[in-house]
C-alpha cells in the first residue's frame, strides 16, 4: 500500500472526527477541560490522526481517540475501528454521518446450493 494511500485515509479520518465535534457543538477547550489532552494535542490529531508525529505510537494514539470519543459523546467502539482502519490506509469514511458504503466493499450474499442438487445419491 503506498503512503500516500495512508496518508490519505487518516486525513480523511482526522476530519471526520472533527467534522462530527463541530456538528455536536463541541470546542476543543471542552475535549482539553474534560480529558486534559493538550490543545495542540487534539488540532493536530484532527488534523492528520498524530501520524505525521513519530512519538505517538498507536497505543496513546488509542487512548486518545477513546478520551476524544467519549468527551464528543461518540460511539467508542465504531471511532476505534475507525482509527485502526485509518492506521492501515483503509479508512472509507464510516464515521461520516452521509456515509454510504461503495457498492463493491458490501458483503454480497453468499448463494445457498438448492437442496437435493450437486448431491450424490447415497446408497
Amino acid at each position: 500500500m503506498s503512503l500516500d494511500k495512508v496518508h490519505q485515509a487518516r486525513c480523511r479520518y482526522a476530519h471526520d472526527l472533527r467534522s462530527l465535534r463541530e456538528s455536536r457543538g463541541v470546542s476543543l477547550e471542552e475535549i482539553h477541560a474534560e480529558t486534559r489532552i493538550i490543545t495542540s494535542v487534539l488540532l493536530e490529531y484532527e488534523a492528520n490522526c498524530l501520524c505525521e508525529n513519530e512519538s505517538f505510537n498507536n497505543i496513546y494514539l488509542r487512548s486518545l481517540t477513546k478520551k476524544y470519543a467519549e468527551a464528543v459523546s461518540l460511539d467508542v467502539d465504531k471511532v476505534l475501528n475507525g482509527l485502526a482502519m485509518a492506521l492501515e490506509g483503509n479508512y472509507d469514511g464510516r464515521l461520516n454521518p452521509n456515509y454510504e458504503p461503495e457498492e463493491s466493499s458490501m458483503e454480497k450474499p453468499v448463494k445457498q446450493p438448492e437442496s437435493g442438487k450437486g448431491k450424490e445419491k447415497q446408497t
